[in-house]
């Protein structure tokens, strides 16, 4: 199946893997190796980036934004996660044999980085601490969707908002929501008007301010109290 069609402007190879994490600390030479396996593809928003049989590949995204979501056999949606530049998905399915859960499509135009997995198991074979680098991003992964598993089935929505936005906003007091109302609520598995309603009992509380996609974060040890984290408070404003 096509992976879709090639961009307009090539990216550049070298920039795209140095922008994944468990790339970037391989040595120089190994990354030039990588960066000549790779091809680059061009996604619309709304357009499909699993190919619907056994992936062979890995996509890492150089630009844009994608969401990963499940649909029950009664059609309701549920967002795993959303992958932003130097993000990548399909490892899963070059370990086991088995094809992404799921569907992930384009939020807004996305460029991608191709790598073939035959390219990457020679790598791995090649500088073992690359394996050992996937396997501890295949951990943190498997980490997150429990936690987000476990906050469905206990946590309230003010709850499921404030860790949701804390992680978002990687410590800093004010950050950008990079996706809508709407794709909020789905990543935290309630209504748009249940959102809603949450933002504004957090905003009453004196816990963050919402303007558009652009929240506020006003109360960091509050917001920690409500999501169940521990850990010392940074500021309050």
């Amino acid at each position: 199946m096509p992976l879709g069609p090639e961009p307009p402007v090539p990216l550049s190879r070298q920039s795209c893997i140095e922008r994944v994490p468990v790339f970037a600390r391989l040595p120089a030479s190994a990354r030039e190796h990588l960066a000549r396996e790779l091809r680059h593809r061009h996604y619309a928003p709304g357009q499909l980036l699993t190919p619907g049989e056994e992936a062979t590949h890995l996509t890492i995204l150089a630009a844009g934004l994608a969401r990963h979501a499940v649909t029950s056999p009664g059609g309701r949606e549920q967002v795993l996660r959303f992958l932003g530049p130097g993000e990548f998905f399909g490892e899963m399915a070059l370990f086991t044999g088995r094809p992404t859960p799921g569907e992930v499509r384009a939020v807004e135009p996305v460029e991608a980085c191709i790598l073939d997995g035959a390219a990457l198991r020679r790598a791995v074979e090649t500088w073992p601490e690359l394996g050992w680098d996937l396997l501890r991003e295949l951990a943190r992964l498997l980490d997150e969707t429990t936690r987000m598993a476990g906050s469905l089935a206990t946590q309230s929505v003010d709850e499921r908002v404030a860790s949701l936005f804390l992680r978002l906003s990687g410590g800093a007091a004010t950050f950008q929501i990079p996706f809508s109302r709407a794709e909020t609520a789905r990543l935290l598995g309630c209504a748009r008007e249940s959102l809603s309603r949450s933002l504004r009992r957090l905003q009453d509380l004196g816990l963050l301010q919402v303007d558009g996609r652009q929240v506020h974060l006003r109360d960091w040890e509050g917001l920690r109290a409500l999501a169940g984290e521990e850990a010392p408070p940074r500021w309050r404003v």
